[in-house]
């Protein structure tokens, strides 16, 4: 079987207010839905929130993860293992890749399959919201902190 990609354009545009998008996905396994968030060119930087979660409780969690690229397709964010749910925090600015995956390795961009996963399909919701950066925020502080301690 061969991995497809499918990927979502999402286009939300960041104004002085917030920028909101919920979803529900069907991710078969060995597979990822991806969605690409664009923010504004320019040395202007956004924050990047949201959350993602399991929606069926009696499947594990185990297969499901979140991960955010930029265009260099650098990890600005990977999920812990096992999780059912949980947020992100990420400053950025230009094409950002949200990509929720089902059965593929968490750890590398060649989205290697992962065959110690059962073989179901997951339902996750996810969560997005774009807000323009205040570079004197004391959000902005916090947020960075804590990414520089994760990576």
């Amino acid at each position: 079987m061969t991995m497809t990609r499918r990927l979502h354009s999402l286009l939300l545009l960041v104004l002085p207010f917030l920028s909101h998008a919920s979803f529900i996905l069907n991710v078969n396994h060995d597979d990822e839905d991806c969605f690409v968030v664009r923010t504004p060119k320019g040395p202007q930087e956004s924050i990047v929130t949201g959350s993602f979660d399991l929606l069926d409780d009696k499947l594990s969690p185990d297969p499901v993860s979140l991960v955010i690229l930029n265009d260099k397709l650098e990890h600005l964010y990977r999920s812990a293992p096992s999780v059912k749910s949980g947020s992100f925090s990420v400053i950025a600015s230009g094409r950002l890749s949200l990509c929720v995956r089902n059965g593929i390795d968490n750890n590398s961009n060649n989205k290697k399959k992962n065959n110690k996963f059962d073989k179901n399909q997951r339902m996750v919701g996810l969560n997005v919201q774009v807000k323009n950066v205040d570079h004197s925020s004391s959000l902005r502080s916090g947020i960075q902190g804590v990414q520089s301690k994760l990576w």
